[in-house]
């Protein structure tokens, strides 16, 4: 469900000059009168800003949705086996392929994308310690090598309890395991970012895999980060702008892919006991959601700064009354930030949609019509340990007060939102749907009636997709 995009290769000659503005370093592009010429450093990173700026202004959207696939890979677990079924979203009816997975329980699935030029250029990586590095025997000694060519095109990276990967083509003959690693501990998240793909461990460590020159995967050697002591279970990971953030108890720390360690960590929560589930991001902001609380935090992408609380507990009660969704308290299960909307799944089986502000930036002082062209200011973050610096975008605040909720949901908790284009009918308009899994289907306004329950319960108690179509602009 992935793609790799292209980036223009124009080339920004103006002058610049540098200046502050509420204590962030800001560039603005000056005219040709400007004496002032800046190092061939300064004048690198200026065009670079510049570039990306223009990209996240004109295609966010767009481009987002290009990234996308209409194929999802759905994953069910048995008593004994489980099962993986492709469809099309264009067609959900229809299915693409099925085939069955040799263990009862797979707990995470994740698109990579296929081998790119980046991902062969040579990267600094710290040297393996003895604490950091798993041998390389430890892989698993009976992994099939057969068809390991096939890892330099799309893959599907399937985790399961058992602590096995299973590495199936995303390209052709999906049910053909291209390969297999055992881990130590279960597999509860898998991610993949700047030709690296990372998986998030019960035992508090996270797996690093990198290709070779070839661009294969070096499936049986990888890196091991240990989180901290006492282990406790990673229990969410996301890719945040090149960044991996990883959910470890009630912190989020933060995996620079290219340093392959953790760069910060901080608290998201102040109770020690608790955990962090689910995270969402988009723009310069991350939705966090903790575990048995109906409280999401909004966390800067770039500065870790606390920039929000919503609480959705009383909304969801006031709108459906206790009696639709039980005597049991709203809690988050699944979130999902796409096309400046918010999507949160409850385990009563409830769906919210939250529209995010249209300001880039909410900041008091700053002025919401300044120009975000050639001539105009433009904020960029820093890192004080290095010369990299980040264009900002927009802070996706949220408010319950346009917040949209679906009388259609699930008979329990809503396992997973997932965003995949539709068809386009519009030149100048992109469509999603955005799917929604989890058990049973209920229609709030209705209920559960006695005489319904007995006549389709089989079908109430199967596991439904529920399909939303969504216009990206």
């Amino acid at each position: 469900m992935s793609a790799n995009g292209s980036n223009s290769d124009s080339n920004f000659s103006k002058l610049l000059k540098k200046k502050s503005m509420d204590g962030d370093e800001v560039l603005e592009v000056g005219g040709e009168e400007d004496s002032h010429v800046l190092s061939p450093r300064v004048s690198q990173f200026a065009n670079s800003i510049y570039q990306e700026f223009e990209s996240i202004i004109k295609k966010y959207d767009e481009d987002a949705v290009k990234q996308l696939s209409s194929q999802v890979w759905i994953c069910s677990s048995e008593e004994t086996t489980s099962r993986v079924v492709v469809i099309d979203a264009k067609n959900p009816a229809d299915i693409l392929g099925q085939f069955e997975v040799d263990t009862p329980h797979l707990l995470c699935i994740q698109s990579v994308p296929g081998c790119s030029i980046d991902d062969l250029t040579p990267r600094a990586a710290p040297a393996p310690a003895a604490s950091d590095a798993a041998p390389a025997d430890e892989a698993s000694p009976d992994a099939a090598l057969t068809g390991i060519e096939g890892t330099v095109q799309p893959t599907m990276w399937i985790g399961a309890q058992n602590g096995q990967i299973y590495v199936h083509s995303s390209v052709a003959e999906w049910q053909n395991c291209l390969h297999t690693v055992k881990l130590k501990d279960a597999v509860l998240a898998i991610c993949h970012v700047k030709g690296r793909t990372y998986a998030a461990l019960a035992d508090g460590t996270v797996v690093q895999f990198s290709r070779d020159s070839q661009g294969l995967w070096l499936l049986d050697r990888f890196e091991v980060i240990d989180l901290g002591r006492p282990h406790h279970a990673v229990r969410c990971m996301i890719v945040v702008s090149d960044r991996v953030w990883c959910g470890y108890k009630n912190m989020v720390h933060v995996i620079d892919a290219d340093e392959g360690k953790v760069v910060h960590c901080f608290d998201a929560h102040p109770k020690k006991e608790s955990q962090v589930r689910q995270m969402a991001w988009l723009g310069d902001g991350v939705w966090v959601s903790i575990r048995l609380d109906t409280t999401l935090r909004l966390y800067h992408a770039h500065t870790y700064e606390h920039l929000q609380d919503l609480d959705i507990e009383s909304y969801v009660s006031k709108l459906l009354g206790s009696g639709k969704i039980g005597f049991s308290f709203v809690r988050i299960t699944s979130l999902l930030a796409c096309c400046r909307r918010l999507w949160i799944g409850t385990g009563n089986g409830v769906v919210l949609c939250l529209p995010m502000a249209q300001e880039e930036a909410k900041e008091e002082g700053e002025k919401k019509d300044s120009p975000t062209g050639p001539g105009g200011p433009v904020r960029v973050y820093a890192e004080p340990k290095t010369d990299k610096v980040t264009p900002a975008s927009f802070i996706p605040y949220c408010s319950l007060t346009h917040a949209q909720l679906s009388y259609h949901g699930h008979r329990d908790s809503i396992k997973f939102f997932v965003a995949v284009p539709s068809e386009k009918k519009d030149k100048d308009r992109e469509n999603l749907f955005i799917l929604s899994g989890g058990e049973g289907y209920i229609d709030f306004r209705i209920g559960e009636g006695e005489e319904e329950e007995k006549e389709s319960l089989s079908k109430g108690e199967m596991s439904h997709l529920i399909v939303w179509q969504l216009a990206s602009k």
